[in-house]
């Protein structure tokens, strides 16, 4: 039985007499949990139950609601399913050497992974999280927790290479870092761990790229042309696939509204309010471990990032993709992406187009005059704000459950763990870099931001820069990993305002760039 039909047959369950085997079967579907299907809810399939829980972040209660039938139904359409994580833990002090059990969990997962390769469901990606116990400074710890993930990456490759030469290829393995954040009961040795998890597609066996038009596309993305968008948010339910609102753009300034105060544009940390919600807000935060970040352009990455995602996971992969905002009333195509395979890794390759819309967009603005064009253009806190919006995005869709809420609770821990500031801290911060990297007058106020040499040092890199403020760390791994190379996956043109920018060309785009800001602003104009 092909995947579709099996989704069909477990629909047809459902409704009939017997909830309890429907469970059951789309548990064995989803995560090979081996299950009789006997209609009773007995001992392991309510553990099952809760395994499934625990992979899509919700609570594991062992409790089939609303809620987890819903995550059932998603992963059964297509959206893939998180299995049981692997923990792999022990690991001496100090040291990212793989002990023997460790070695022999991981070609036990990679025979695993291999084994499915062949199945309607196989396993597309690996991700895999290091972490350490809190002995040492939280630096050096993120770097740990970082070379164990990757020691347990390179065995899982080389494990995969020597069972199925060139399935190490077919399986994208995403490492990842929260060094000593991320606390467990049991004391330090089993802190010392890193954990993996395996997440399986939901496409049939065979990659199938559907032909679509770019128009196709937006209308599929659009909304009724009689509904106003202006005070819509993408929660609201307007179309299949409602795309992304832009938020108000955060300059690089304390105050952007002449009606605010001094610090108006200043956060407070603790006090995001809920994604896409009515309370969300918007602006600048210092933090000490990845200097300004822009809540406007990360919140923006993170929809765009759910919007790619869902193009790429609904049904077969479509040949086209297309990043839309909404202004306004209007539906704005910003770029697209064509598709050359289907993707091992959804998520990833979504996190990557969003990263090259926002990238296009720092391009295209450059020769605007208007403010938020080109006195905002390679702001220094815009692509480090970006990547990290790819990376909330991803780590949201991973979760599960309410988007929405998800992406709220994983930016509150992304500012902890940056160590965000307060807004008088953020204040001091921005006086440091005030005279250096901007031109701003309190006595002029958002007047300032009307001159064109009001920006006068661009990053053109994701890593971010610091202020010199006393916060001041080094910046963990997680906030600067980039993507592998996919250009044999998708090609991206940006096409905001008319134009036509192939990523390709985004290299002499920028060079061009940094050449006029290097006379209108001197030798330092790309250094803080």
């Amino acid at each position: 039985m092909d995947f579709e039909n099996a989704y069909e047959y477990a629909v047809l369950e459902a409704e009939g007499a017997s909830d309890v085997a429907w469970i059951q079967r789309s548990l064995n579907q989803i995560m090979s949990a081996g299950l009789a299907v006997d209609g009773k809810l007995g001992p392991q399939t309510r553990e099952a139950i809760k395994n499934f829980q625990r992979s899509r972040g919700l609570t594991a209660d062992g409790i089939v609601g609303p809620t987890t039938e819903a995550a059932l139904r998603a992963a059964l359409q297509g959206g893939g399913s998180a299995g049981k994580p692997t923990t792999l833990d022990g690991f001496a002090f100090d040291s990212a050497k793989l002990s023997a059990g460790h070695q022999a969990l991981i070609n036990s997962l990679a025979r695993e992974i291999v084994a499915s390769l062949g199945t309607p469901a196989p396993v597309k990606s690996v991700y895999i999280v290091g972490h350490t116990d809190p002995v040492g400074s939280a630096a050096y710890n993120d770097q740990l927790a970082h070379r164990r993930a990757d020691a347990v990456a390179i065995q899982l490759r080389a494990s995969l290479g020597q069972l199925r030469p060139g399935s190490n290829n077919l399986v994208s393995i995403v490492v990842e870092s929260r060094g000593e954040t991320e606390q467990i009961a049991g004391g330090a040795a089993r802190n010392r761990r890193v954990v993996i998890t395996l997440r399986t597609g939901g496409r049939p066996k065979s990659c199938v790229i559907r032909p679509v038009s770019t128009t196709q596309v937006i209308a599929r993305l659009g909304v009724p042309r009689s509904r106003s968008l202006m005070f819509t948010r993408p929660g609201a339910v307007l179309a299949e696939n409602p795309p992304p609102i832009t938020r108000p753009c955060c300059m690089l300034a304390p105050q952007q509204s002449p009606r605010g105060s001094s610090t108006s544009n200043l956060l407070k940390p603790g006090g995001m309010g809920k994604h896409n919600g009515s309370n969300e807000q918007v602006g600048l935060i210092y933090t000490g471990k990845a200097g300004f970040l822009d809540l406007g352009h990360i919140r923006d990455m993170v929809d765009i990032t759910k919007s790619i995602h869902d193009q790429l996971t609904q049904g077969p992969t479509p040949n086209k993709v297309a990043a839309v905002f909404t202004f306004g009333g209007s539906r704005v195509l910003m770029g697209e992406a064509v598709m050359h395979k289907c993707p091992v890794d959804d998520i990833l390759v979504a996190r990557a187009i969003a990263y090259d819309v926002g990238l296009g967009h720092e391009i295209f603005s450059y020769d605007l005059s208007t403010p938020g064009g080109h006195n905002s253009s390679f702001s220094p806190e815009d692509l480090c704000s970006n990547l990290l919006g790819t990376l909330i995005g991803a780590r949201a869709l991973k979760a599960g459950g309410n988007f929405n809420d998800a992406v709220t609770r994983e930016l509150d821990k992304l500012l902890r763990d940056l160590d965000a500031q307060s807004v008088a801290e953020s204040r001091r911060a921005f006086d440091l870099i005030n005279g250096r990297w901007v031109k701003w007058s309190d006595t002029s106020g958002t007047v300032s931001l009307l001159s064109k040499d009001y920006l006068r040092r661009r990053n053109f890199s994701h890593v971010p820069w610091k202020a010199g403020h006393s916060s001041d760390q080094a910046t963990p791994a997680f906030a600067t990993a980039f993507f592998p190379p996919l250009r044999s996956i998708y090609t991206y043109t940006h096409k905001e305002g008319g134009t036509d920018i192939k990523a390709d060309d985004f290299g002499n785009r920028i060079d061009a760039i940094k050449a006029d800001a290097k006379k209108r602003y001197g030798a330092n104009f790309d250094s803080p």
